[in-house]
């Protein structure tokens, strides 16, 4: 907070004799590593005119900052606004500054700002999904079991025994028939003996009586 109050007071001390002010980025301002940055500056006597140049700035010592990399060169004064694809490897730093340096050489630095780092957010997601896919593997199990359980009934029912309707069946019928004339025609046969065997008694008993 130090800090940001006394390179607040050197930016109102400078724009008594400056020609622009940083607006963008401010204390407020919060680049993150792969999305665009924004910075802008307002005409403090009007007819802003010629070309700058846009640096990136860092450091905790606001007369002794380390120049990170050149936005932009020969932007015209008049645009006003000058946009950045803020860098993959951008780090963390609340320390970041914007310098702007006019044709007659006259620097002109703005607030303090913060800068985040890449965001990792790959490993969790990943994590869940494999928890997930973990959770899912009992139900599969499931699936194998139920399958497993279906192959057996299919064995055991091919595994039964089937009624043919081939030759040996008809043998079978033929034979069973044949019993059934042999029970039927026993009786028959004994019944012809008896009848004989009484004609004949009937005869020798005829004689007798002549």
């Amino acid at each position: 907070m130090k800090l940001v109050g006394i390179c607040t007071i050197s930016a109102l001390a400078a724009t008594a004799f400056a020609k622009l002010q940083i607006v963008l980025p401010n204390s407020h301002t919060e680049w993150e590593a792969g999305s665009p940055g924004t910075i802008k500056w307002k005409d403090i006597e009007g007819g802003l005119k010629g070309r700058l140049s846009i640096d990136l700035m860092e450091g905790s010592d606001p007369s002794n900052m380390s120049t990170l990399a050149t936005i932009a060169e020969n932007v015209p004064a008049s645009s006003l606004q000058k946009s950045w694809n803020v860098p993959k490897n951008f780090k963390n730093s609340n320390n970041y500054s914007i310098r702007i340096v006019d044709e007659d050489g006259e620097s002109y630095y703005g607030q303090y700002f913060k800068g985040v780092g890449g965001k990792t957010e790959v490993g969790k997601k990943s994590g869940k999904n494999s928890a997930a896919n973990s959770k899912s593997q009992p139900q599969d199990k499931g699936k194998d079991s139920s399958n497993k359980q279906g192959a057996r009934d299919e064995n055991k029912n091919s595994s039964m025994p089937l009624k043919s309707s081939g030759p040996d069946s008809d043998k079978d019928k033929e034979k069973e028939k044949d019993k059934d004339s042999a029970a039927n025609s026993a009786p028959l046969s004994v019944s012809t003996a008896a009848i004989a065997y009484a004609a004949a008694a009937v005869a020798a008993g005829a004689l007798a009586i002549c």
